[in-house]
């Protein structure tokens, strides 16, 4: 799929779902203020990019009380 297909697949389903994102983040904005959408992308596409994400064991964790998560600042170092 190329970008341009990505992107207007993703306009597509924000302009769909467009009254109850603004409905979620209204309900929201006061704290942190979110939306979302499930199943944003199509199941391939979404698998595919899964599978070239770096695993877990090739990037840094950083736990705190505030955060924990897994990072990589140098992707070079991840082929694709």
């Amino acid at each position: 799929m190329a970008t341009k297909d990505i992107s207007e697949h993703i306009y597509k389903q924000l302009q769909l779902h467009k009254a109850d994102l603004s409905k979620q983040y209204n309900m929201s904005k006061n704290t942190v203020g979110y939306f979302y959408i499930d199943n944003l992308l199509p199941k391939e596409l979404a698998l595919k990019c899964a599978d070239l994400f770096p695993k877990p064991s090739e990037m840094r964790l950083l736990k705190s009380i505030r955060q924990h998560k897994h990072v990589s600042a140098q992707m070079d170092k991840h082929l694709f």
